[in-house]
């Protein structure tokens, strides 16, 4: 503005300096005041109308924790009231923050007046916007009136009085800007800050804490450490038995033989002959040739195949067992003995309503529980019925003529004892075979389990006794690094393969 009054000034003296002085009447200066006051008043509506629409703009795009200043230049009192009020309920709530919580009714009731409040100062901006709009056409027809009234003047005149009224018109709105500035400076200067900088605070460059290189050697040393701690806790407190390494630190019992972990359906009678060439039945066959190590004076062997507990595999590896021998041209008889809980019958979809039960409890005759299975050279017998007293059944008399009479006519005689860890049922038998295989399975039984053996052969008296790990598989982090007290070479007897390195698909299907 104070550029336009510089610039009108001189365009007036100019004018001057090349036409002379000019003299109007009474009437024609009259209009030319009236024309400079509506020009003005014109002009001061439209810097109103800017400063409430800065106003409107401020209050709609701020936060609700933000205050808008009140201007000087709105004559408008109802609006003035409205915007302190609206700084008020702003503080009110920065102040109850203090005490409650956003979601709580106080601050609440802050939020709600201040949207209400809201709504009352855009509804005012926008009466007062309509209301300066009609203003500001009244007087655009009012100086439109009093230009026509001029253009009947002489050019000379006409262009002096047009540079004279923008020239009075820049002056006002200069005056008017100066005192509003004026007073905006007075009131700069009268407010005070509540603290003075003495000295800036000087701030280091890098950061003290964390140090990345501190952090990742400890992150580093801490995970190598939890890692360790981890691997010994899974393989040093594991309580199960996964390797043959840690049954021969438990036990001086032989091992005869591992079977491999078997992946196909359990469902069917015989995974030896559904799978024969896979890692598992040459397991199974691994096992059968170790057999003709022990007992090997005898023609017929009788075989007792037992564990700690069930679920061990006993079952399994007598079905598989008996089978593999089968396929020797060996006339093979599998009898299931574990008279409380035999699932034997199963494996062959054969009835177990007749069986060793009722033999050995005078109800039947030996040759009616004699059952002819669909494998070739294998015979089976079934537990029978669950009787009441197994234990006292399988100590009698009966059970070891049934054995003796079957001595001539198969070449092994398999027997699914129960769990000897559980119950001795399975004791009498273990003292008529010539062979005495424990199951142990990887995995399932407890390192503990592995002292059975050694405790069976000095309790009972047993020679021939050997140990099957059963469902092994080769895993990396069990592998067995250390062994305590290795025992002495001469412990053992045999050799028993468990692939553990041979892997060519030509031999074996995985």
């Amino acid at each position: 503005m104070a550029d336009k009054v510089k610039n009108s000034g001189l365009a007036i003296q100019q004018f001057k300096q090349g036409n002379g002085s000019l003299t109007f009447t009474d009437n024609l200066n009259l209009l030319t005041t009236r024309l400079v006051d509506l020009q003005t008043e014109k002009h001061m509506l439209e810097i109103e109308h800017l400063l409430i629409s800065s106003i409107e703009k401020a209050l709609n795009t701020k936060s609700s924790d933000q205050l808008t200043y009140n201007h000087p230049g709105i004559t408008d009192i109802l609006l003035n009231n409205l915007l302190s009020k609206y700084n008020e309920l702003i503080i009110g709530r920065k102040q109850s923050l203090y005490t409650y919580t956003e979601n709580s009714a106080k601050v609440k009731q802050f939020d709600q007046q201040i949207a209400d409040l809201r709504i009352a100062i855009n509804d005012n901006i926008k009466s007062q916007r309509e209301h300066n709009n009609k203003k500001s056409a009244f007087l655009l027809m009012q100086t439109d009136s009093i230009n026509l009234s001029l253009t009947n003047l002489p050019k000379t005149e006409r262009e002096y009085i047009n540079l004279q009224t923008r020239f009075d018109i820049d002056q006002k709105v200069y005056s008017y800007l100066a005192e509003k500035k004026l007073e905006a400076e007075i009131s700069r200067a009268a407010v005070t800050p509540g603290a003075v900088i003495i000295d800036k605070a000087i701030y280091p460059g890098k950061a003290i804490s964390p140090v990345p290189k501190k952090v990742y050697f400890l992150s580093a040393v801490l995970s190598f450490i939890s890692s360790l701690v981890i691997i010994y806790a899974a393989r040093f407190l594991n309580p199960y038995i996964y390797n043959k390494n840690t049954i021969e630190d438990y036990s001086k019992t032989p091992i005869i033989g591992i079977i491999r972990k078997y992946y196909g359906n359990l469902s069917k009678h015989s995974a030896f002959t559904t799978d024969p060439r896979s890692l598992f039945s040459e397991s199974v066959r691994s096992v059968r040739s170790n057999l003709s190590f022990f007992a090997s004076e005898k023609n017929s062997k009788i075989i007792c195949i037992t564990s700690e507990i069930s679920g061990e595999g006993k079952s399994f590896i007598s079905t598989n067992l008996a089978i593999s021998l089968t396929l020797t041209e060996k006339k093979v008889l599998l009898i299931a003995a574990d008279l409380r809980k035999s699932r034997l019958h199963d494996s062959f979809n054969i009835s177990n309503l007749t069986g060793l039960s009722k033999f050995l409890s005078g109800q039947v005759a030996a040759k009616e529980i004699i059952i002819q299975t669909e494998i070739k050279n294998l015979d089976l017998i079934t537990s029978g019925p669950v009787p009441p007293n197994p234990s006292e059944l399988l100590h009698s008399q009966k059970m070891q003529d049934l054995l003796d009479g079957f001595k001539g006519k198969y070449d092994f005689i398999l027997i699914d004892s129960a769990p000897i860890g559980l119950v001795t049922d399975g004791k009498p038998l273990l003292k008529m075979a010539d062979i005495t295989l424990f199951i142990i399975r990887s995995g399932i039984s407890k390192r503990h389990f592995a002292t059975t053996p050694d405790q069976l052969k000095i309790e009972l008296g047993l020679l021939n006794i050997a140990i099957i790990l059963n469902d092994y598989v080769d895993s990396n982090f069990h592998n067995y690094y250390y062994s305590g007290k290795p025992l002495n070479m001469a412990d053992r007897l045999y050799y028993h393969s468990d692939q553990h390195h041979y892997k060519n698909p030509d031999y074996f299907e995985l």
